[in-house]
């Protein structure tokens, strides 16, 4: 068993052994000891909404074990620290705020640390907030963290998982022989859902509009979609993740009564192109043909002053 392996253990226990006994074993600290530690705290939030990662890192022991959201585990400071660059490219105005609720001493040199996070990965809005355990040791007479981990998740807002789709952001085209489709979404005020408008336009003039919106079905989880379109039909869409991309299974009814039902694939290729592949489509009992679309990012328009 390597010393990580032994250390998580070893702490484990004692806590255990601390909680049961209670507070009246837990040892003095000193007023310096307590600075350490809520100084650590303060500079790995100041830290992280900076993205500093060299000084996130420098607040871990050398063999700091971190246990993130799914029980995914990182030893060492060396993945350690990839983990946090990795999720700062991912999220690259991520911020938190920490608050720390309690903080036992159960060795001289072993304290354990209990608070909350609250994660704003667009740096605004609060999307989950997590309960969290910190073992802190002290090591030459410097206090570092040994293991964190997440306890539990809340999650706060649709957004948490809505974020899959925020590529999707911005405005899009689909030229092709037959029509041209402009496309734009954002998202709604609070970010609960998306919203996309469409405008299909066929030798200059715009055939046909709609709206849908895109939220999170937290019985289902999983998302889903309702379209509306100009001429009174309606779509709801259920969405399957698939591979990197979903698999929409949609049923509806144009104006007229007159039922249809398909799937969609969408599959994002960049940050600028994506596909909309249409299949097993029915209007009424009639087959219709399949559909494939190469979406694009429409550029920004040119001013005098470009």
């Amino acid at each position: 068993m390597n010393t990580v392996r032994k250390s998580a253990i070893l702490l484990s226990v004692l806590v255990c052994v601390n909680t049961s006994q209670g507070q009246s074993t837990q040892p003095a600290a000193s007023a310096d000891d307590l600075t350490q530690i809520k100084n650590s705290a303060t500079r790995f939030v100041e830290a992280f909404n900076k993205h500093d990662v060299k000084t996130i890192v420098e607040l871990f022991a050398d063999d700091a074990e971190l246990v993130e959201r799914g029980g995914v585990r990182f030893v060492g400071r060396e993945e350690i620290q990839a983990a946090f660059v990795e999720a700062f490219q991912v999220n690259p105005k991520s911020k938190i705020s920490l608050t720390a609720d309690s903080l036992r001493f159960v060795t001289p040199d072993v304290a354990v640390e209990e608070g909350m996070t609250t994660w704003f990965p667009d740096g605004e809005t609060a999307a989950v907030n997590s309960t969290y355990r910190v073992a802190h040791v002290k090591r030459k007479g410097k206090w570092l963290i040994a293991t964190t981990r997440t306890i539990a998740d809340e999650v706060l807002t649709p957004y948490e998982y809505l974020r899959d789709l925020e590529w999707m952001i911005g405005e899009w085209i689909d030229e092709s022989r037959d029509a041209v489709v402009f496309t734009s979404v954002r998202w709604s005020p609070n970010r609960a859902f998306l919203l996309r408008d469409f405008t299909v336009t066929i030798g200059g003039e715009a055939m046909l509009k709609g709206k849908q919106r895109i939220g999170w079905d937290a019985r289902n989880e999983q998302f889903r979609s309702w379209t509306f379109d100009s001429e009174g039909g309606f779509v709801e869409g259920l969405w399957t993740r698939v591979g990197n991309g979903y698999v929409i299974r949609s049923s509806g009814f144009l104006s007229d009564g007159t039922a249809v039902s398909g799937s969609t694939r969408v599959d994002q290729h960049t940050v600028d192109r994506f596909t909309w592949s249409m299949f097993n489509r029915l209007r009424g009992d009639e087959i219709m043909p399949d559909v494939d679309l190469t979406i694009v990012r429409k550029p920004p328009t040119l001013t005098s002053e470009n």
